[in-house]
């Protein structure tokens, strides 16, 4: 499937547009997390309360299962994998690991999404491969240094702050290209 940023993802899932497997990967954390937050907050709440549950790479089989049981209340599950060496190709996945989650991302149930966070993803795998495929992937790439300025300026206004350019370059300056700090910097300059 196509790439998708945040914003996107939010314009389609306030026209009721779920996908059941999303794929959110990338260098930039800070992105990486909205993107995740995004998703858990188009909920409804009382389905934030009982649908959500988070596993780690060690509950990839865990997360699956729990992917494929239907909710008892509310009408949509979200299983959250944290799972940032799967795809990367540095780990061995397990063979029966690698075919439960491309048959997972096959045959995925309507009623659940599974949000599997990766941060590096070597894409000649065949796993990676698989999997790019069928889900709704999100690339999550930290801005260029040059592109910070404008990134900031970006965030700053759906914040509510009107920043000066130069007020955006000073932020830039000091944070680099680590868009946690800045997303830090500016709570800090809203709550003032």
């Amino acid at each position: 499937m196509a790439a998708f940023d945040v914003k996107a993802l939010a314009s389609r899932l306030a026209k009721g547009e779920w996908p059941s497997f999303v794929l959110v990967t990338g260098d930039d954390g800070e992105a990486m997390r909205r993107s995740v937050e995004t998703l858990l907050e188009a909920l409804p709440e009382e389905a934030r309360a009982t649908g959500v549950e988070r596993f780690d790479e060690e509950g990839l089989v865990a997360a699956l299962d729990a992917a494929r049981t239907r909710p008892l209340l509310g009408d949509r599950r979200v299983v959250v994998l944290d799972a940032p060496a799967l795809l990367s190709g540095k780990t061995k996945v397990k063979d029966q690991d690698a075919e439960a989650l491309k048959r997972y991302a096959e045959h995925a149930p309507d009623h659940a999404l599974l949000v599997l966070v990766a941060a590096k993803i070597d894409r000649r795998k065949a796993l990676a491969k698989a999997l790019i495929k069928t889900a709704l992937v999100i690339d999550c790439e930290r801005p260029k240094e040059r592109e910070m300025p404008r990134w900031i300026a970006t965030q700053a206004a759906e914040l509510g702050l009107k920043l000066p350019p130069q007020a955006a370059q000073a932020i830039a300056d000091a944070v680099g290209v680590d868009t946690g700090l800045a997303a830090r910097e500016l709570d800090k300059l809203r709550l003032l």
